[in-house]
């Protein structure tokens, strides 16, 4: 960073012909990637950003479209079996870390992490109520989607869903009861309500807390 710009730019230029190749032929991708960048960034830095924030948008953009899938296939499944396959789940998790990591959130990485003593509390508090009641509020399979979908999106936008999902359950619970009540039988698949939440959160970005 102390040498000149011309210089900085004529070493760049050198490195790119010569040590990218080497790191390349040899099999070093990460060096060679990171030669790369640095590269990209000393020779044209308003490029350099603009690959970069169109490569992590569309990294991102792919992991929400995963995302919705999985959550898509929680819904039907939940209405048809009443269960929440836990491979479902795990790959929601394995997104949210990914999630994390590409958008290098230093500072807002512990709104994600946040949510983990959030998610024990509240199975706390549904635990409690469930001794009280002696009817069974949420599943497990419900319980790790919201862990999940708290890793995913952070503590502040977890807490919209909960709220969010409550309503949409007790719109759910009102439909099932009305046009499926001997399919169901008094148990109730939680799951749809929960992935449309968090799929609504999701689509609707920061602009969600204007709306509570």
């Amino acid at each position: 960073e102390f040498l000149r710009e011309e210089k900085q730019k004529e070493i760049a230029r050198e490195t790119l012909d010569f040590y990218v190749n080497l790191a390349r032929i040899l099999g070093i991708y990460q060096i060679k990637d990171e030669l790369q960048d640095l590269c990209l960034f000393i020779l044209n830095i308003l490029v350099f950003y603009i690959i970069k924030t169109l490569v992590v948008s569309y990294t991102i953009f792919m992991i929400g479209i995963v995302a919705y899938y999985i959550l898509i296939s929680i819904t039907i499944i939940d209405f048809k079996y009443l269960v929440i396959p836990d491979t479902l789940n795990l790959s929601l998790g394995i997104l949210a870390a990914f999630s994390i990591i590409l958008k290098n959130v230093d500072k807002s990485v512990w709104n994600h992490l946040l949510s983990i003593p959030f998610n024990f509390f509240l199975i706390v508090f549904i635990l409690i109520l469930e001794k009280k009641t002696k009817k069974e509020m949420l599943g497990g399979g419900d319980l790790k989607l919201l862990i999940s979908a708290g890793l995913f999106l952070g503590l502040r936008k977890e807490i919209i869903v909960v709220g969010m999902s409550s309503i949409v359950m007790l719109l759910e619970i009102m439909l099932i009861k009305i046009f499926l009540k001997k399919k169901y039988d008094g148990l109730y698949p939680f799951g749809p309500s929960i992935s449309f939440s968090i799929m609504l959160v999701y689509l609707l970005g920061n602009s969600q807390y204007h709306l509570f």
